[in-house]
């Protein structure tokens, strides 16, 4: 992206396995950066020391009880508590600066109740941390993948019967 002419501060970096050279990189630009497991808070911390910044983060939350097939893999999961735990040690820390939470929902989602679940969860879970902590989180990142009109190999209605339209999402 940075190649490609866009500022840093509008990337959101991403992913599972960052280094602390691609943590570098992404807090010099001023990047937000999503942190996906408690190792990457550790090491996001000793980066933002050595830099001598306060980057801002997001958080990436991961829910079990959503009508999707479960993401546990990656990110902190809302329903045991791992995710308010990562962001009270951040936030008890005060080296990030934690704005966004971030949860990735699934690939294909035909249950567009499932963004609403999860957007609840996410919102509870922001005014929780507000309250308890004085976090201000500012963007709650609903990302997944909406259902295409494609019928799968192992889908019994046609895709323009079985997935939500857009309106459907939205509500």
């Amino acid at each position: 992206a940075l190649r490609l002419g866009v500022p840093g501060k509008q990337i959101l970096f991403n992913g599972p396995a960052k280094s602390d050279a691609d943590l570098e990189m992404a807090f010099r630009e001023g990047a937000q950066v999503h942190i996906d497991h408690l190792d990457e808070v550790a090491l996001a911390e000793k980066v933002a020391e050595r830099l001598a910044l306060r980057p801002q983060v997001g958080l990436r939350v991961n829910m079990t009880e959503l009508p999707t097939q479960a993401w546990d893999r990656f990110g902190f999961n809302l329903e045991n508590g791992t995710a308010s735990d990562a962001a009270r040690r951040i936030a008890r820390r005060g080296v990030l600066e934690l704005r966004t939470l971030h949860i990735h929902l699934g690939t294909f989602v035909q249950d567009a109740d499932a963004y609403r679940l999860a957007a609840k969860g996410m919102a509870l879970l922001a005014k929780s941390l507000h309250d308890d902590v004085g976090l201000s989180i500012d963007t709650l990142d609903m990302g997944g993948g909406f259902a295409s009109r494609n019928t799968l190999l192992a889908q019994y209605l046609p895709g323009e019967q079985a997935t939500p339209s857009f309106a459907q999402y939205v509500e």
